[in-house]
């Protein structure tokens, strides 16, 4: 079984910006999401996102105005959002390292939003290290400032073939993620065929997630000191966006 960041160096990195799809169109639909929810800078216009990945949403805040720092473990997905932002002209720093690691990319009291999208949230390793990261946003959040979480909720289970779930194809390649469930977390089983010159070429990969309860997040929320202001869902993910108090 890989560790998340075994998980996505050696295997998902690779296949991730394809397996999102088009690029400019996450750009707009995290656009979309800011502005729907009136997110744009109005304290000091500092931000962090946590598991950016190759840099949707970071973008998205760049071009908003905010000065924004990506954060991610894995080196390839950071060097396709330094690469992004040249292309498109924006500005945004980066860290790769465990979004954990908060002395690395947010001084205290240094920032006025801290976004976390995608899964990233499922990756940590134990519901003891989401609650220290929620407790590490909010120490460097200014008085005021938000935070914004989304993640997938793995509490139902899927069942029999309903459990093998298609997730892009194309001339060249086909991807499928498998998942098996336990008590507390997931099995994701990433399964990529790639068509070469030799034929096809299977990639594969296990990692764990966490399977949190929309209703216990919400909760570890509060206990580290933030208001909800959004709990909702879409086809995808449970959505929170969290107010630090004071």
């Amino acid at each position: 079984m890989a560790s998340s960041e075994r998980h996505y160096e050696e295997m998902l990195a690779k296949f991730y910006s394809w397996m999102l799809g088009d690029f400019d169109e996450k750009i707009r639909e995290a656009l979309h999401f800011f502005e729907k929810h009136e997110i744009s800078p109005g304290l000091n216009g500092r931000a962090a996102d946590l598991g950016c990945g190759p840099g949707a949403q970071s973008l998205a805040l760049a071009q908003l105005g905010y000065d924004i720092i990506g954060v991610d473990v894995s080196s390839i997905l950071i060097g396709e959002l330094r690469k992004h932002a040249e292309e498109r002209g924006l500005t945004a720093k980066t860290v790769c390292c465990d979004v954990l690691d908060a002395e690395r990319w947010g001084a205290p009291q240094s920032l006025e939003l801290v976004t976390c999208f995608g899964d990233t949230l499922t990756h940590l390793s134990s519901r003891e290290q989401v609650k220290l990261l929620f407790e590490k946003v909010h120490d460097v959040l200014v008085p005021g400032g938000r935070s914004i979480w989304t993640f997938r909720d793995y509490t139902r289970e899927l069942t029999d073939t309903d459990r093998i779930l298609p997730v892009r194809s194309d001339e060249t390649r086909i991807m499928t993620a498998f998942l098996e469930y336990k008590p507390e977390v997931v099995v994701v089983s990433d399964i990529v065929y790639e068509k070469s010159g030799a034929g096809w070429q299977l990639h594969k990969s296990s990692y764990l997630k966490l399977r949190l309860e929309p209703e216990w997040v919400r909760a570890a929320l509060e206990e580290a000191g933030f208001a909800l202001e959004l709990d909702e869902r879409d086809s995808r993910f449970v959505q929170m966006i969290a107010r630090k108090m004071g």
